[in-house]
């Protein structure tokens, strides 16, 4: 699920050289071996390690296609893979958030916009 109000994949590409790219972090989250995530998205173990290395340690530079192909097969939003470690943030919304199954996280969306909506 892929909110509008999120920041999109396209908001951050821009920045893509100087931003860190979350995916090892992730993946070990998830669970998953390299080969596990590779086999989800198409690649091989040493094409996920080279972009879980980065350029600037002689990787692959992520792009648009490849968040949204990681994002997928990690169900996780397209940005969180560029704006979120997944092990600094233990008592905030997103990690209560990754609690929920999925098919509650619709109806936990819709509570929490109730309390931000304009009344009257």
């Amino acid at each position: 699920m892929h909110h509008d109000k999120m920041l999109s994949v396209s908001d951050n590409i821009g920045m893509a050289g100087n931003r860190h790219f979350y995916l090892r972090e992730w993946r070990k989250h998830k669970s998953l071996t390299q080969e596990a995530l590779g086999n989800l998205v198409g690649m091989t173990k040493g094409q996920v390690s080279e972009y879980e290395r980065g350029v600037e340690k002689g990787g692959r530079r992520y792009n648009e296609t490849t968040i949204e192909l990681f994002s997928k097969a990690l169900n996780i939003e397209p940005w969180e893979l560029l704006g979120r470690d997944p092990n600094k943030e233990s008592s905030s919304l997103t990690s209560i958030f990754d609690h929920i199954p999925e098919e509650s996280r619709e109806q936990a969306v819709k509570t929490l916009e109730s309390f931000v909506k304009k009344r009257g």
